[in-house]
């Protein structure tokens, strides 16, 4: 237990807070109380209490004082203050000096009861941690022992007896036939599991469950969280918890995450076959979204009837030049991929990364683009298209379209030259693009290739450079997830301003107002 201790010279509120808190309940053992600051002081010296209550207005030496000197000796200790005053200056120095919270008289006993239990749950995570870095070996060994009982439980060879010692050590009080709730997170940044990140998720447990223990841990492409509670909880609360683990692990990585729930199981050793229906579930994002908590009830078990020859027919229609026609086939199968389940989706997006990698070989076929150019970006891209949603990797196969179209208009010129450097812009067109780079990647002088390029396209470098990026933006902005400011920076301009004033005088319209048209 946590040792607490009181500091208040009110001695009516002294004697309240002594005999009506339940102290035991809460986890603390109250180890004496104090008329005034200096008492207060000699007491803290001689108890070391974890948590100390102190009132801020008192005779020989104030709160804050005592405070101050005992930080010193303590500076782990947790403070509450109490204050019938609402004055910011003590407030702020309550701030310096780290309060837990700052509670005015008359003190609600169900609000201290809540603050109170808060720090006794915080005080045990970080426990578990106190003492060794992430580089010490006691760091390594808990890591290990954690991460080498979780993948035996999740894959359900962990025996009640094992269960039992392992939470023991880890000091997590789990009840082996307790209600079980499993939540799977795919988040790229698995470091952000830190002591910080356990506490923000014990918070979330607290706001929507009763009694309940929890440990989490990397997994496979993210993080695995599993709770034990006493009771069934109801959907809604999970949902919601699922939901805020979901927001700390973006918060923690600074990108966007994905949550899966399980439905509620009893006993520890049903864990298992909870993972088994994550593990498939989560593949949903893929219809969904980042951002999303995959429910049980968008679990599936339907089959997309798209197929490779859909695919195939898309290829043809683009390689004879039917590019709108294609567009307009490359949505239609995008709307079937979406009818897939938890066991299809993951074969449906690789029908979309065929696709994807299908029309830099087309551009291979006809001359375009070099072979070893294709199988670089296929290297380049790869991993980034197995993690994408269905809907980013159309959205790429229709910008790639739209520049095949291009492409091929451009075929019949003759100048290799000028073929490298129009590849170059395509590749390139998000970037600080100038035309003595260009001609510098082609051994030439900029006012030659001015000259040839010209007369080769009608158009010269820089206007063929802005046509692909307005080409670019016009796909971007029919999205409508992205502001104009986010679309001007994807496509290679500095500021929106200077984007909408070339936006504007190669379409005729602005690009918010095109925006709203589309």
């Amino acid at each position: 237990m946590l040792k607490i201790i009181i500091i208040e010279d009110d001695m009516d509120a002294r004697l309240g807070l002594t005999d009506v808190m339940d102290w035991n309940d809460l986890g603390l053992s109250l180890c004496g109380s104090a008329a005034n600051g200096r008492l207060g002081l000699e007491l803290a010296r001689k108890v070391r209490p974890d948590v100390i209550i102190l009132d801020v207005r008192m005779p020989i030496m104030n709160g804050m004082e005592c405070a101050r000197e005992i930080r010193k000796f303590l500076p782990q200790c947790s403070f509450v203050f109490l204050s019938g005053y609402s004055d910011k200056k003590y407030l702020k120095e309550a701030i310096k000096l780290q309060a837990v919270d700052y509670l005015e008289k008359p003190v609600d006993l169900n609000e201290l009861s809540e603050l109170l239990e808060r720090i006794v749950r915080n005080y045990k995570i970080t426990q578990i941690w106190k003492g060794f870095s992430k580089e010490s070996n006691q760091y390594q060994k808990v890591f290990s022992l954690v991460n080498e009982y979780m993948i035996l439980w999740i894959d359900n060879q962990l025996d009640k007896e094992r269960f039992i010692s392992w939470t023991a050590r880890l000091h997590i009080d789990m009840d082996p036939d307790g209600y079980f709730y499993s939540f799977y997170t795919l988040c790229s940044e698995r470091k952000m599991l830190n002591t910080d990140t356990f506490i923000k998720i014990y918070d979330i447990f607290a706001d929507h469950m009763g009694k309940y223990s929890f440990v989490a841990h990397p997994y496979d492409d993210g993080i695995a969280t599993i709770v034990e509670c006493d009771h069934p909880i109801r959907l809604d609360s999970i949902y919601e918890v699922a939901n805020g683990i979901n927001t700390i692990c973006q918060q923690g990585c600074k990108k966007n995450c994905v949550t899966a729930f399980s439905e509620e199981a009893k006993g520890y050793h049903c864990v298992a076959h909870q993972f088994r229906k994550l593990n498939k579930r989560i593949q949903l994002y893929l219809i969904y979204g980042y951002g999303t908590v995959i429910t049980p009830a968008m679990s599936k078990n339907s089959k997309s009837v798209l197929s490779e020859s859909d695919i195939n027919h898309v290829i043809y229609l683009i390689s004879i030049e039917k590019v709108q026609v294609s567009l307009c086939e490359l949505r239609k199968l995008e709307q079937l991929a979406y009818e897939a389940g938890d066991n299809d989706i993951k074969r449906v997006q690789m029908l979309f990364i065929y696709l994807y990698f299908s029309l830099n070989n087309l551009l291979s076929e006809k001359g375009i683009l070099s072979e070893a150019d294709v199988f670089t970006e296929m290297m380049n891209n790869l991993n980034q298209l197995q993690s994408s949603t269905i809907k980013d990797i159309v959205h790429l196969c229709e910008e790639k379209v739209s520049i095949i179209s291009q492409l091929l208009k451009d075929v019949e010129i003759s100048d290799v030259r000028i073929k490298k450097v129009i590849s170059y812009m395509q590749s390139n067109y998000s970037s600080d693009v100038s035309l003595d780079r260009m001609a510098d990647y082609v051994s030439l002088s900029p006012t030659y290739l001015s000259g040839i390029f010209k007369k080769e396209t009608g158009k010269n470098v820089l206007q063929y450079l802005e046509d692909i990026r307005i080409t670019k933006s016009l796909s971007l902005l029919s999205r409508g997830d992205l502001s104009i400011s986010e679309i001007a920076n994807m496509v290679g301009y500095r500021t929106p301003h200077y984007f909408a004033q070339i936006f504007k005088r190669v379409t005729g319209i602005s690009p918010s107002m095109y925006k709203k048209q589309v």
